[in-house]
């Protein structure tokens, strides 16, 4: 697909840009100490009443979109984040395809890091009920050899229930050729909000389960956000518990902050956010944790504006 002159107009140009202090110490090793920074640029284009199209480029690494600062002032890493088109195929589906999203809706749980865009096919159904994802994402084009492939089938809702807003779903992840570890994950999460002294609470609680394994095949993470950081001025606070057992989770999605994108682990995680002015935030972090067979200390601050 591609853009002619007359169609350029209703192209949408966005971007932005964050800095970050970020303290890292990781068992016996020496603490680390960085300032990283992170930009990313992002078009989007309506092709027909049907039919958009996304690029976005951004620095960073496949889980990460931070770069450190330094370098004797050398070029930072910029590669293609996302490129899809996603075509409204009837009133509530939508048809994905290229390199996106993570097509699965999720809680406030760090099973998945959202900075890995995986790639292939997604559809999305939605109505009045509720929703349907599906996707079949590829992992590793095996050329002569099969595939490492993930398919995935999601059903969800969001209702309103005395008085609380409630959403969910329960999900399956079918892995195929992935080496000496197998992998069929079942997920199930509900979040649950309401108000307390007139500000937005939400609670969640989720799991994963991975029936190919035997054993440490679990994952279980749950917590509670105050607040909602909107506007200017406004805050919200978050603190989060979460364990992931050793053969849970495939270690593609392991989230980077939390236990430094390493499975087998067991922590906190605290998060506090402030909108300085309009589209610019100050976000803190603090994440405590055990890894590994050896339940090695990992703890991390990262502090960010952008």
């Amino acid at each position: 697909l591609g853009l002619s002159t007359a169609a350029l107009a209703d192209v949408t140009i966005g971007g932005g840009f964050g800095y970050r202090y970020d303290s890292t110490e990781a068992g016996s090793a020496a603490k680390s100490t960085k300032d990283r920074l992170r930009a990313d640029l992002v078009a989007s284009s309506k092709i027909n009443d049907q039919t958009n199209e996304v690029v976005s480029l951004r620095t960073g690494s496949f889980n990460s979109a931070w770069d450190d600062v330094g370098g004797n002032a050398g070029l930072k890493t910029v590669g293609l984040n996302l490129a899809y088109v996603e075509y409204a195929a009837l009133d509530n589906v939508k048809v994905t395809i290229g390199k996106f999203n993570q097509p699965w809706a999720t809680s406030s749980s760090l099973f998945f890091d959202k900075d890995v865009k995986p790639e292939r096919l997604a559809v999305a159904y939605t109505n009045k009920l509720g929703f349907v994802n599906a996707s079949s994402v590829t992992i590793t084009e095996g050329g002569a050899n099969p595939d490492t492939k993930v398919t995935s089938l999601q059903v969800g809702s969001k209702k309103d229930l005395f008085g609380l807003a409630v959403s969910g779903a329960v999900g399956l992840q079918d892995y195929n050729n992935t080496g000496a570890k197998q992998y069929k994950i079942q997920q199930a999460f509900v979040n649950v909000g309401t108000k307390f002294a007139g500000k937005p609470v939400t609670l969640f609680v989720d799991t994963l389960k991975n029936t190919e394994a035997t054993t440490g095949d679990a994952a279980l993470a749950y917590g509670v956000k105050f607040g909602n950081a909107v506007n200017p001025k406004e805050w919200d606070v978050a603190v989060l518990h979460q364990k992931v057992e050793a053969n849970a989770q495939y270690d593609l999605w392991q989230d980077s902050d939390i236990a430094g994108a390493k499975g087998d682990h067991e922590g906190n995680g605290f998060q506090g956010t402030y909108v300085i002015a309009k589209n610019w935030k100050l976000n803190g972090k603090y994440f405590d944790s055990k890894r590994g067979v050896s339940q090695e200390s990992y703890k991390r601050v990262l502090v960010d504006v952008g």
